[in-house]
């Protein structure tokens, strides 16, 4: 279940920071539409869009991890399965 949890909160925190990169490029195109072509980013908008960019690839990486790791008693049952196959009598 915490397993569960932790991807749930994962994908929350997702769905936040794509809303976040959305308004961002929201941001840019306002600038565009403003300035009649492609204007020279804000310096703390070019640097927040790199910041967002990354930690959405964190967390897909950090999702991708643990969706991919077996829980404790899967890992258990295999390691109980070796171990009577391994020291069974014939």
């Amino acid at each position: 279940i915490a397993k569960e949890q932790a991807i749930l909160a994962l994908d929350i925190q997702l769905l936040v920071l794509y809303q976040v990169q959305e308004d961002i490029e929201k941001q840019a195109e306002e600038s565009v539409k403003q300035s009649g072509g492609i204007p020279k980013l804000d310096r703390s908008l070019y640097k927040q869009r790199i910041a967002v960019s990354n930690a959405i690839v964190t967390l897909i990486n950090l999702k991708t991890a643990l969706v991919n790791t077996p829980t404790a008693d899967i890992t258990l049952a295999k390691k109980a399965q070796e171990l009577l196959k391994e020291h069974a009598v014939a």
